[in-house]
């Protein structure tokens, strides 16, 4: 437990004789025990939560690009693409993001701004591919940042 101790104050730069904060002894292994049963929510149990994101972001869809109504469809996408989809997993449970994708184009909506696009494994959209996403962007009133 001391060793928890020290690695919380080393973690956020306090001297061990600061008096002014103190904090139990088993302040990690606390912080541990929730972070392993959010990842087990995240890997579970997370479908209902995605859905509710789907509802909420489904008026981003249209003919070309679709909103992963679940998990399994983001790591669907992610494997079709071969990028790193997976990842925004947390993200867009916790309403940070929306994700969207068509046949060859991925893009990250964060508010009212498309803050990423790519194409299959992580490359920049030809030509043809922008004119889509410059359509799309205008079409559902986003910026392109």
């Amino acid at each position: 437990e001391a060793v928890g101790y020290l690695y919380f104050w080393e973690q956020f730069n306090r001297a061990l004789s600061n008096t002014f904060i103190q904090c139990p002894i088993y302040l990690k292994s606390k912080c541990d025990i929730v972070h392993k049963a959010y990842e087990e929510f995240i890997k579970e149990d997370c479908n209902e939560i995605f859905l509710e994101r789907y509802e909420e972001n489904k008026e981003y869809e249209d003919d070309n690009f679709k909103v992963p109504k679940s998990k399994e469809d983001l790591l669907e996408f992610a494997s079709k693409f071969n990028n790193c989809l997976g990842n925004y997993l947390r993200k867009i449970i916790r309403g940070k993001c929306c994700i969207l994708c068509s046949d060859d184009i991925c893009i990250e909506i964060q508010g009212s701004n498309i803050v990423q696009y790519k194409g299959y494994n992580n490359k920049k959209l030809s030509k043809k591919q922008m004119e889509t996403l410059l359509r799309y962007s205008k079409n559902k009133k986003l910026e392109i940042k």
